[in-house]
Parts: C-alpha cells; structure tokens; sequence
C-alpha cells in the first residue's frame, strides 16, 4: 500500500500553514495525504517491463464467419469489423505468445478480436487478446487489451497519463506498457507496430489490488447522473433491461445495483443537503478532487459523460472514480498547426464544460467547492505535474517509441504533417516535445476563465408566422452570483468572419429571441454567446453545442446551422425585435 514517511508527514502538516515562496503566499493544502483503504494499492503493482515483444498466430478453421457462428471467421473480417454496435463481433482463435510467456504448444490458447469504438474507423486498429479460462495469466490478465492510438500523434498520452497518476495520492491508476506486436497469419508474418497495453479493469483488476472481486464496477457510456427509466432495477437488483441499462453504464463487475440506484436518486433530490446528504455520503472527497483535478489540468475535455469508471466496494455506500483513456488529453486537439486555441470553444479549457453532468453541477454550484477545487488544482499540479517530472517520464520513453513510430507500419499512415520525412519525423518531435509544456498552458487557461459563466445549449429555431424566427437556448449561469445576458450573432459562414455576419443583437436579458427575417433564403449560421454583465469582454461563454459538418468533417462548437426556406428581403430592415420571457431551461 501507498505509506507516507515521517518526513512526508511532517512536510504535509507544514504546508497546511500558510507558506511564503519568493515572496507569494501559497494556499494550504486541500487533498489530505491519508488514502482511504478502499482504494489503496500494494506496493510494487507497478514494478512492470516497460516494452513486451508479443505475437499472435491466427488458427482459421472452415466455416461461417457472421453473427450466430464465428468458426470460419479471418483476420481480415475482424480488420473490416468497424460497426463497434451491431450484433456483429467477429472473433479468431490465435496462438499468443510474449518475451514472458512462451508458447505453450496448444494449437491455440486464445481469441482476438477488434477493441475500441471511433477508432475501429482507424486504417490501424486496436485488438482484445482473452486467454482461455483455465490457462496461465500473463501479467496476471486474462484479456490484453493493446490499444493503437492511431489518432494521436505522440503515442505516449496514455501510458505518460497512468505513469504519472500512479504517483498521486486518490487516483488510483492502471498498468501501462508498450507493446510491439507480430501477427502470423496463415504462414505470412507481419510486424503490426507500437501499441499500449492498457490494463482491462475487472475481475482481475480488482484482486491484483486485494480488493472484493464482487465490488461494483462500472463504465459510463452516456452518463449524466440523473433518473432513467432505462436503469430501472428488479427485487433482486438487476437491471429490468440491461441492453438498455448498459447504453448508459457498462456493468463491468457487481450483482446488485441498488447502491447506485440511491446514490442517482439523492443526487437528483434537492430536498437533501447535498454536501452532508448526498455527497459526503456516496463519494470520497479527495478522490473526486483529484479526479476533477487531473482532468482540468491534463485538458481531458471528454470525461463529462464517459472515460472513467465508478468503483463501488462491495458492502460500501461509496464510489470512487477511476481514470480510463487520456488518448485525447495533453493539447492532443492542437498537434495540428490548424488548429488553435482560438479555433474551440472557451468551455474547453475550463471547469465549465462539466456542469453540463447533474454530479458536477450541483458539485459547483455548492458555495465554496469552485474556490476548493481551485486549490486543488493548483497542489497538483505543483506536487505532481511539475515539467521535470512529466520530461523524466517522456525522456524514457523516446528510445522505444522514436524507432517504432518513424518506420513501417506505424509511420506509413500517420497524419504527422510534412511533405517529406524528415519533415513528418520533425513534426513527430514537436508533438513530444510540447507535452511538458502542456499542463502550465491548461492550468493558466483554468485560471483565466474561472469567472466565465457556465455552458447552456441552443435549441433548433422555431419558425412562426409573418417570416419570424423564435431562437431560444438553456440559461446560463454565474457561479459568482453574477447576472447574464446574451448575444445572438446570425452570419452566412460558419467562422462568423466579421463582414458574413448579417444579424447581430446584444444584451439580451432572456433565453428567447424572437427575429423578423429580412434575408434571402438559403443556409446560414447562427451562435449565442452568454456574458457576465459585470465584465462581458473578459468573462463569456459559448453554448456547448457540436455540430458535424459532413462537407469537411470538421466539428463546429457553439455554433448551430440555420437552414431558411422563405425569403425575407421584403418584410423588413433586418434587425431584430425583441420579445423573449426569460423562460428557458438550462
């Protein structure tokens, strides 16, 4: 288990006083450092290879290969299986074998098959190795899960994530290696490449850390924290449906669900005190600081509603979040040089984008939690994401990673930017450089945008009589009791280039807008942008909305398409008239 020395003891007590460092005073610390014993990991469970030859030998037998049987399935029908929810799921029967696990002279001791979701999508896929019951472990894991990347340029994010998290005090982390893996099929070998074995979190999982293999354990997939007819239980406490049940959270491990059925229903009462009600009593505060903590700092923007798990120990009131998949994290969205910080939404280097999740909105909505959570941002990032500590980690890395990634496969079909090679590897050293950077650029965007009122939604635009056009959106609120008002900007680009934009209507004090067109029809754009009365130059926000553009696949953020069928060039001036009631939702 994680033990804390003498000495460590009586530098934490230090630096609850006051402390002044070159002459700033820095906050006392908010994260104790005494673990709770649900989530404490023995020593040593980290102590692992950092790379693994392994090798997989497909064994094809003759058959069908399609939903009711998979004996005749191939390699190349799982390497096209890129419908991750179908009821399709090819799977081959293979020989694997490692540097520590040598073949075993079984004509085959496992299955493969294809992992992930968007990125099944990916030209180089991810795979899911599952050993077969009765047979030795590798590493003491029954399924190996080795996971691509493919769509992020370093490599390293995930293993850089879980190798710093297993540090830190409350997070409980995940075992990480590199991989490089060798398929031979029917008689041809192939060398697939860099990949990361991530370990699986489930049975396995849990006993390795000496914790109840029939604790809960759960992975959301859709999940906001708040009532559903979908997660109705039995008597026995078992989903009603658990097709439905699982659309939102995966059952990775538990029998009964109860526990998580009272703890979204007290959520969802605002008849309780929630700090003492709700959520003292269901999660561990320093756990869930930590967890809020890491994810603003490390810019995780897609942990709202998915990529974590809920740990809940059997015969305990509480949960615990566990981190899961930091593909997309450390600035992975600005490895291009088209894209830049003032290209996505404000929202996204804040603590803004959360409060869209029922927990984490009545969370922040709680006076004093922002100023904590703050806090705890700040002793993270200085206890455990220092740049010398985040160069130490990537420096290790580069000689196993550099040599797999700049040659066949892996740099055939990298999207490294550059019309030559040494121009594609320059590019690749860029991405690997910045990462130590990465964690001060996040953590002064956090500061930057603490006052900034929090995201709401656009609703699609009703259109009315006499070509008026009724545009309403959920309220936004100021977590610093600051009132809000709103713009409505209309232009016929997407980017909102200053002379596209045809309407422009300020201060807005409600959620509703009511417009006379007086435009051509045809296809524009339209946005809303909610500022804090106080200062609205320096503290706004955008709606959270996403839109897929299919013309270039390009996402837009807080920007909604307005398609209009009547023209309007005679009914008016164009300017707006303003008759909303305050009456939206957020």
């Amino acid at each position: 288990m994680r033990h804390y020395s003498a000495t460590k003891t009586a530098n934490v007590l230090l630096s609850t006083t006051l402390l002044l460092i070159s002459g700033v005073a820095k906050a006392a610390d908010v994260i104790s450092p005494n673990v709770a014993p649900a989530i404490q990991e023995p020593a040593g469970i980290y102590v692992i290879p950092s790379l693994i030859n392994m090798q997989a030998k497909t064994v094809i037998s003759a058959g069908l290969c399609d939903v009711q049987n998979n004996v005749g399935c191939t390699l190349n029908d799982i390497l096209n299986d890129i419908d991750g929810s179908d009821d399709f799921k090819p799977e081959i029967r293979v020989q694997f074998s490692a540097d520590d696990y040598p073949a075993d002279g079984l004509p085959s001791n496992a299955s493969m098959r294809i992992r992930g979701t968007a990125s099944r999508h990916a030209p180089q896929k991810s795979f899911r190795i599952k050993l077969d019951k009765d047979l030795p472990l590798w590493q003491g894991h029954r399924k190996i899960q080795l996971v691509k990347s493919f769509y992020e340029l370093s490599r390293i994010r995930n293993k850089l994530s879980f190798d710093l998290f297993k540090n830190i005090p409350h997070l409980p982390s995940i075992r990480t290696q590199f991989v490089k893996l060798n398929i031979n099929d029917q008689g041809a070998s192939k060398g697939y490449g860099l990949f990361t074995q991530i370990e699986h979190v489930g049975k396995e999982y849990l006993t390795r850390r000496g914790w109840n293999k029939d604790s809960g354990v759960y992975k959301p997939e859709h999940f906001y924290y708040q009532n559903d007819p979908a997660l109705a239980l039995n008597a026995e406490g078992k989903p009603i449906d658990e097709a439905a049940f699982e659309k939102i959270l995966e059952i990775k491990r538990g029998k009964k669900h109860t526990t998580l059925l009272k703890m979204i229903s007290a959520i969802n009462n605002h008849d309780l005190d929630f700090k003492t009600q709700v959520f003292n009593k269901y999660f561990d505060q320093d756990n869930y600081l930590t967890w809020f903590a890491v994810n603003i700092l490390v810019n995780n923007t897609d942990t709202d509603a998915h990529n974590y798990y809920l740990y809940n120990p059997k015969g305990s009131e509480k949960f615990y979040i566990l981190p899961w998949d930091y593909d997309f994290a450390w600035g992975s969205n600005r490895d291009s040089s088209t894209q830049s910080t003032e290209q996505l939404p404000r929202w996204w280097f804040s603590h803004a984008q959360w409060h869209g999740n029922h927990l984490h909105q009545r969370f922040l909505d709680e006076p004093g939690n922002l100023t904590l959570l703050t806090k705890a941002v700040t002793e993270i990032k200085d206890k455990y994401f220092r740049p010398e500590q985040i160069r130490a980690l990537t420096d290790s890395y580069r000689d196993i990673v550099f040599p797999l990634v700049t040659r066949s496969p892996d740099f055939d079909e990298s999207y490294l930017e550059g019309g030559s090679d040494p121009e594609r590897i320059a590019h690749f050293n860029q991405v690997f450089d910045n990462l130590e950077k990465n964690v001060e650029f996040n953590y002064k965007q956090f500061l930057e945008r603490l006052k900034d009122p929090m995201i709401f939604y656009m609703y699609e635009p009703q259109f009315l009589a006499n070509n008026t056009i009724l545009f309403s959106w959920g309220k936004s609120v100021s977590l610093h009791a600051q009132n809000i008002s709103y713009d409505l900007e209309i232009a016929t680009s997407k980017e909102f280039k200053p002379n596209t934009i045809i309407e422009s209507i300020n201060n807005i004090p409600s959620t509703r807008y009511t417009l006379t067109w007086a435009h051509p029809k045809g296809t524009y754009f339209f946005r809303v942008i909610s500022r804090d009365t106080a200062n609205p130059e320096k503290h706004w926000q955008n709606a959270a909305n996403e839109e897929l553009l299919f013309d270039n696949y390009a996402d837009l953020y807080g920007v909604k398409k307005l398609i209009v069928n009547e023209d309007g060039t005679g009914t008016g001036t164009g300017t707006g008239t303003g008759t909303g009631t305050g009456t939206g939702t957020g």
